[in-house]
């Protein structure tokens, strides 16, 4: 929500445009990549109850600073900025610890199930907070949004003082070894995953600069307004929603994850080509709803396949490093679409996201070919 309202805030209130959207969502990319060594080290060592109640009380006390920047006047461009690195800070703790936690919430049968619950409530989640920031933005301002949002992490920590996590057995041998892995010698040990996460790092360069190309073509191409902006978000989120909802049911291409990923994208590509091809509102929503399916289901699949393969041993430090390597082209890439909006028109851009994405299907597809590994617990269990 903070950040939706954020950015039209920007295009708005401060007149900014594709390279001040970029630079904003630059600063939030940078703390998972800048600090993953140390993020996965915590989450490793400390006990997902505290990260979490910790990470969001933080949340709570910096979002009480904005509150008082805004009362005083002073909250312009670099408080924003300064405000949303450190919130994505925040963010790159509780992330990696969310899936981390699986394990620790449900049984080894329902860790499907869990993963698919929570990918689900995230994106439902995202779908309101992106709805009702681009909406109450404008009849709250932003001292209203950073109400809301401040509560948001106060009632965050308040429920999961009272969640029960179960501990995941490590041997001290195991606990030792923290800290003297580097994130790449982790990796090495699971090839194919370390090729997957380039692989989602480099799709997220083409796809994820769409929140930077959003709020540009509903005000340049649809000239709408901030709830046109909200309606197209919906469809994206709902549609994200929906598969991850679905997920565990579609059971095509003998349920191989890596498959069902290639697939997706190549859809989601074509999807975005279109968008470029042909500007009108509902043809719009229609893909942006179909796009966020197929993104759900992705999502729920692969976190699964990480779940199932990756040692208990690294699981917190992979989750960091996951959310590390999946978004190292973030920066790159706000920087990158937030500038080339001024020079090349959006529907170029919305193309040239198209072919990058259906070109990363075809490396996906060609990743399916390789060996898959065995699931761990299975190899682990009597």
């Amino acid at each position: 929500m903070y950040q939706m309202a954020i950015i039209w805030w920007i295009i708005t209130t401060m007149n900014g445009g594709g390279p001040e959207i970029g630079t904003f969502m630059v600063l939030g990319a940078l703390p998972s990549i800048l600090f993953v060594k140390k993020i996965g080290i915590i989450i490793e060592k400390v006990r997902s109850k505290k990260v979490f109640i910790y990470s969001e009380l933080i949340g709570f006390i910096l979002v009480l600073g904005i509150l008082l920047t805004v009362k005083a006047g002073y909250f312009k461009m670099p408080a924003a900025f300064a405000a949303g690195f450190f919130l994505s800070l925040i963010q790159a703790f509780i992330d990696p610890t969310l899936n981390k936690s699986v394990p620790e919430l449900c049984d080894k049968k329902d860790i499907t199930s869990g993963v698919a619950f929570i990918t689900s409530t995230q994106s439902l989640a995202n779908f309101g907070g992106a709805i009702a920031g681009t909406i109450l933005i404008e009849r709250l301002g932003i001292f209203g949004v950073a109400c809301i949002n401040g509560l948001s992490y106060f009632l965050a920590a308040f429920f999961v003082f009272w969640a029960r996590f179960d501990k995941i057995k490590i041997s001290n041998e195991e606990i030792q070894t923290i800290g003297h892995e580097k994130p790449m010698e982790i990796l090495n040990q699971i090839p194919l995953i370390k090729k997957l996460l380039i692989g989602f790092g480099l799709t997220n360069f083409f796809f994820t600069p769409i929140l930077v190309v959003l709020p540009l073509y509903t005000k340049k191409l649809l000239l709408g307004n901030a709830s046109t902006l909200a309606s197209l978000e919906a469809c994206l989120w709902v549609g994200i929603l929906l598969g991850g909802f679905s997920a565990k049911f579609i059971r095509i291409l003998k349920n191989d994850a890596i498959k069902i990923v290639a697939v997706a994208l190549g859809l989601i590509g074509i999807n975005l080509i279109f968008s470029g091809l042909v500007i009108n509102k509902i043809i719009y929503m229609l893909i942006l709803l179909s796009s966020g399916f197929m993104l759900g289901v992705l999502n729920v699949k692969i976190i699964d396949y990480y779940q199932k393969n990756v040692p208990e041993k690294y699981r917190g430090r992979f989750f960091a490093i996951l959310a590390a390597l999946v978004s190292f082209t973030f920066p790159i890439a706000y920087f990158f679409f937030g500038f080339i909006t001024e020079v090349v028109n959006i529907p170029v851009i919305c193309i040239f996201q198209g072919v990058g994405v259906a070109s990363l299907a075809v490396y996906f597809k060609i990743l399916s070919k390789q060996q898959v590994l065995i699931p761990y617990y299975v190899k682990n269990t009597p």
